[in-house]
């Protein structure tokens, strides 16, 4: 009773405890002992053959042609300037000394002699002097000029190369067998089992609750507002318009009239 009491008093007033059975499943887990089949790695040394390129060196004669420089004597023209002393005859003047009779007085006795100076005296005189000339002449000269010539050459090369070649090895091989094993495992086990047991089941029963609402009441009250009224007065004002009227105007205008004509009959 005092489960169901409690189960009332969570559940509240509408709820009712009440007893109920139904049937359930429970597990259990038990020890069996089992057998699988595993692949086991196994490692063994297995001779395999293969083919492998070893490198190598060899010698071969060839010809090649190679450029030899060399030098080749070849004769040229190149102008060049000679300068040659050219021997010319010319008058020139030339102060030399000559003894001249010059008068003398002697300042004792007054007796006027002559005596023996020697004096400088200006003559011309022919000389030869060398003028320098200039020539240009061509002149032939022999002048070495580098060449290369193309010279056959027999030599040694070491070519690089590579033969097959069968090598045996030993190398491991890891393969898997399958292998039988027990082992102990958990299986679970399902019994069925009944259980009774309380739930709370609702019920509905009348209550009265008493609570306060608002209620509108309407009660007649004055008040005052102005309103916009329209007023209408007469008020003079002088309009001006525009009437048709009707003007008469001439107009020329030409009017082709039928005037009879007679005829002269037989």
């Amino acid at each position: 009773m005092a489960r169901g009491d409690s189960a009332a008093h969570r559940h509240g007033p509408g709820h009712a405890p009440g007893d109920a059975t139904a049937p359930g499943a429970a597990t259990e887990w038990v020890r069996e002992q089992r057998e699988r089949t595993v692949l086991v790695p196994e490692t063994h040394l297995v001779e395999k053959q293969s083919k492998v390129l070893v490198p190598e060196v060899r010698e071969e004669v060839r010809q090649r042609t190679v450029m030899v420089p060399d030098v080749r004597l070849e004769e040229r023209e190149r102008p060049s300037t000679v300068v040659r002393n050219v021997p010319e005859t010319h008058s020139q003047q030339v102060v030399t000394h000559a003894p001249v009779r010059v008068p003398v007085c002697d300042p004792c006795t007054g007796i006027v002699s002559f005596a023996c100076r020697v004096m400088p005296q200006v003559k011309e005189v022919c000389v030869t002097t060398l003028r320098p000339v200039v020539e240009h002449i061509v002149e032939k000269v022999t002048v070495a000029v580098p060449t290369v010539r193309p010279e056959q050459q027999t030599v040694t090369v070491r070519v690089p190369s590579v033969r097959e070649e069968v090598v045996t090895e030993r190398v491991p091989v890891t393969e898997m067998r399958p292998e039988k094993r027990a082992y102990t495992t958990s299986v679970p086990v399902t019994r069925t089992e009944l259980e009774t047991y309380q739930v709370p089941v609702e019920e509905m029963r009348p209550q009265v609750e008493e609570y306060k609402v608002r209620v509108r009441e309407d009660r007649p009250e004055v008040r005052k507002r102005l309103v916009p009224v329209t007023v209408c007065r007469e008020v003079q004002e002088v309009v001006t318009e525009r009437v048709p009227c009707r003007v008469a105007v001439q107009v020329p205008y030409t009017v082709t009239e039928c005037v009879p004509v007679p005829c002269d009959r037989p």
